[in-house]
């Protein structure tokens, strides 16, 4: 029997992803959809792994329950970690693996292989070069974004370490912490033909080399950050409702990763000089299957391609 783990950044109730009762229930759903495919599924943690596959402690249920009321196994020997909150091995099996974890979880390395496909970006090491980096850039407004997957310990997805205004404005604001990536702001009030008429940006996402799908998130009215965190509103696509242009360039950029089993997802927005990539995400989020019937879809293929690459 397979025996697949899903690697958490945290178990308890308040902690990541089981802080509210939506992502509750998505991780819950994959974890029986494993289950009722005949692997053995567990949730495990941080400080519990052994090493060589063994985690020294282990936790399973055949219901939706609180998770005071999952069952505890010890020194559970795993076949494939599925990582959800920050798992690094080389001595077992890991979807992501570290050549796509690097890429897709740093806003840095994303720039570093995919610049062409992004708005104009700078990569800045001191305060002066930031301040040379965005008096180039045109109109009023930037962004400044932190590169690396971690700042002072906190993940940065979210968007967390974010910033976007009018340049004085966030030049006022700024850290002073480097490297940092100065990049063009693209009005995507121009909307998306068929999808949206307004601000938004699109998620693609893709497994195994295949497009599952996509997200449409929309920020609130007068809010210029997309993520669902902040607010934003969303909506799940099909592959059929994803625009061709932004499916061409995802396959294009998922390249790169050809060699690796790998699930992650490409955010692009669209502007008056076309589409471009903002970011990758090593961590695509879950909906729960009742969501709609695109989180089904999704959690189903998510489902099989964990148990067909699980040596």
């Amino acid at each position: 029997m397979k025996r697949i783990a899903i690697f958490c950044r945290s178990l308890a109730a308040d902690g990541h992803p089981f802080k509210n009762e939506y992502y509750y229930d998505a991780y819950f759903d994959v974890l029986l959809g494993l289950k009722t495919r005949g692997v053995a599924a567990y949730f495990v943690t941080h400080g519990s792994y052994a090493g060589k596959g063994v985690f020294r402690e282990a936790y399973t249920a055949d219901a939706k329950v609180p998770l005071a009321k999952l069952t505890r196994e010890r020194n559970v020997k795993m076949d494939l970690v599925f990582d959800k909150g920050g798992f690094e091995a080389v001595d077992v099996m890991v979807l992501n693996p570290p050549e796509v974890h690097q890429v897709t979880a740093s806003k840095g390395e994303t720039y570093r292989l995919f610049g062409k496909y992004q708005p104009t970006t700078t990569l800045c090491t001191d305060r002066a070069e930031v301040e040379v980096a965005a008096a180039a850039l045109p109109g009023d407004m930037i962004v400044v974004k932190e590169p690396d997957e971690y700042v002072d310990g906190v993940v940065s997805n979210g968007g967390k370490f974010v910033y976007i205004g009018a340049r004085a404005e966030v030049l006022g604001q700024l850290p002073d912490r480097y490297p940092l990536l100065v990049q063009e702001f693209v009005d995507t009030s121009v909307g998306v033909p068929g999808l949206t008429e307004g601000a938004h940006d699109v998620r693609v996402e893709i497994g195994g080399g295949e497009i599952w799908g996509g997200t449409l998130r929309i920020p609130p009215a007068g809010q210029l950050k997309a993520n669902v965190a902040q607010g934003a509103e969303r909506r799940r696509l099909t592959p059929a409702e994803l625009p061709p242009e932004v499916k061409k360039l995802a396959l294009e950029i998922d390249k790169h990763f050809a060699a690796y089993p790998r699930h992650y997802s490409l955010d692009f927005i669209h502007g008056r000089q076309g589409w471009k990539l903002i970011e990758l995400n090593n961590n695509p989020g879950l909906s729960p299957i009742d969501f709609s019937p695109q989180a089904e879809y999704i959690t189903g293929r998510l489902i099989e391609y964990l148990i067909d690459i699980c040596p």
